[in-house]
């Protein structure tokens, strides 16, 4: 019974951790300042500029995996902590939406990019910087002939569509 007490008690710690360490993130994310801008174009697309407090609410509750089998997902997880969120409301379309740290807005530091709802790429959606390349989340459908996928999380709650789709690490 020792045991299994122990064991119990190690992972309640562990839960107690974990929940100081994300009010930790949450109060460091009220205390971010306001955005430098109201709202900025990338690739043609009109994107409003967030604190993370204010995105994270807006993103809600979600979940990945099989049926019966479903895992909460946080897919700002791994962004950085004191970057800005663009957020999308619309339907968006462009060419090639590509995240390379040169197709960012000049002095903004992104933490991540939001399609609140579906995103159309006629030629490519690409991940930018191999290894820190902000988040990707698109809510709706995302619809590309190319999809390159690497440098950070990657999340699509809708339908994915692409003819031809490339992923590192």
């Amino acid at each position: 019974h020792r045991a299994v007490a122990e064991r119990i008690r190690q992972q309640l710690d562990a839960r107690v951790r974990a929940a100081e360490r994300h009010a930790a993130r949450l109060q460091r994310w009220m205390n971010q300042p306001a955005p430098p801008q109201a709202e900025v174009r990338m690739h043609g697309i009109r994107f409003a500029v967030l604190r993370r407090f204010d995105a994270w609410p807006r993103l809600g509750e979600l979940h990945w995996g099989p049926q019966g089998a479903r895992e909460r997902v946080d897919p700002l997880e791994g962004a950085d902590d004191d970057g800005y969120v663009l957020w999308a409301d619309d339907d968006a379309a462009c060419e090639t939406f590509d995240l390379d740290w040169e197709h960012l807005p000049e002095g903004l530091n992104v933490a991540a990019i939001v399609f609140a709802r579906t995103l159309t790429a006629q030629r490519a959606v690409l991940g930018g910087d191999i290894d820190t390349g902000p988040p990707l989340v698109v809510l709706g459908d995302l619809s590309t002939a190319q999809l390159g996928v690497w440098g950070n999380t990657f999340f699509v709650g809708g339908t994915l569509r692409a003819a031809y789709i490339h992923g590192k690490y």
